[in-house]
């Protein structure tokens, strides 16, 4: 079994996520100016950041490779026209149907929240990407810092946590210019220290869920005012801003 493939879908996701909502907002509006009106998201899981683009865009397209994941999604935006989910995966041997679809959405961005850690061959899955949206954007939210790798990246199947180098390396080999590439949320950072390599905490551990809860509504409204002048130096994750040459 490839090591991406052990755990997917909605069995991925940290059930007690689905609470969430000052992190996800912390998310849009750092990476929101950066997203078009024509968007693709990859791996859009429970819909937590589809609930804060479809409402902006004026065409959407939700591709996942879990059939449960587009089922939940279809229910939950079934009364937004102008938004599509799809099965599919455009890693490996891609489905040639599924790129000719999405070409002809004249998408403008791709959008991919910790999805690029779980494939193994990034730069062959950006190219493919970039076919399906020739000059578009592409922004991505993935994990950062080796030194937090641990049990819970372990147990998800993510093949790596990013440095800036990788990214900047994996840009240049899937034919991507670079625009912005920054650290994000750095006391998340320590909290991910201590869960995941310190007490080793699973995904579906109840203590995850709490925790994460907890962080979400006490935590992140305070600490959301004043990470940029941490996260210049480290983060819990990594966002990475650039253009498909061609």
């Amino acid at each position: 079994m490839n090591k991406s493939q052990e755990i997917k879908g909605l069995s991925l996701i940290i059930p007690a996520q689905t609470g969430i909502r000052n992190y996800y907002d912390w998310i849009f509006d750092t990476i929101g100016s950066y997203l078009g009106r024509r968007v693709i998201e990859i791996g859009p899981g429970y819909g937590s950041m589809a609930e804060r683009i479809v409402p902006r865009s004026e065409r959407y397209a939700g591709l996942d490779i879990s059939a449960d994941v587009i089922e939940h999604l279809k229910e939950k935006f079934g009364g937004e026209k102008h938004a599509s989910f799809r099965q599919g995966s455009l890693a490996g041997n891609a489905d040639p149907n599924l790129e000719k679809e999405l070409v002809g959405g004249g998408y403008d961005t791709v959008f991919m929240m910790n999805v690029l850690e779980h494939i193994e061959d990034m730069a062959g899955f950006l190219k493919a990407v970039g076919r399906c949206a020739p000059k578009a954007r592409v922004v991505i939210l993935a994990p950062a810092g080796k030194m937090l790798y641990g049990s819970i990246d372990r147990e998800a199947g993510h093949f790596l946590r990013f440095e800036k180098k990788d990214v900047a390396e994996l840009f240049s080999k899937a034919g991507i210019t670079g625009e912005k590439v920054f650290y994000f949320n750095f006391f998340g950072a320590i909290g991910w220290f201590v869960a995941n390599r310190i007490m080793g905490v699973r995904i579906h551990d109840k203590s995850s869920g709490a925790m994460a809860r907890l962080f979400d509504r006490y935590a992140i409204p305070v600490i959301r005012t004043f990470d940029k002048m941490f996260s210049s130096f480290y983060g819990q994750s990594i966002i990475a801003v650039g253009k498909f040459n061609e």
